[in-house]
């Protein structure tokens, strides 16, 4: 943000924010869940052509208190084509609604993918 001041006065005119162009973050696509013993898998595939700081993976909502986890996937995964995934342990048994965002260098968070039950 930038104040600006009119003449000599002390008081600020206004207040401008100055942003850089603006790209929406690319969502992840291809979110599947799938039970693996008691546990639930969830497997997805990076935005095409971007390479993502991490992941967030949602239960039962997209808001701030329904994230479970974040997910860093290593640089060798990535080279090598292993999609991201992400497994929940803690289920007990009842069935729940899972979302995945990608979240990029500048911290900014695409729209959610899902949601998938399980």
């Amino acid at each position: 943000a930038v104040a600006l001041r009119q003449g000599d006065r002390s008081e600020i005119v206004s207040i401008v924010e100055v942003f850089g162009p603006l790209t929406p973050v690319a969502v992840p696509t291809g979110l599947s869940a799938a039970l693996d013993g008691a546990n639930v898998r969830l497997t997805w595939a990076a935005p095409s052509g971007f390479v993502p700081d991490h992941y967030n993976v949602y239960r039962d909502g997209t808001g701030y208190a329904d994230r479970l986890d974040s997910v860093y996937q290593r640089p060798a995964d990535i080279t090598a084509g292993v999609p991201p995934s992400y497994v929940d342990a803690t289920t007990t048994g009842q069935l729940h609604d899972y979302w995945v965002t990608v979240v990029d260098a500048n911290l900014r968070e695409s729209a959610p993918v899902g949601p998938v039950r399980r």
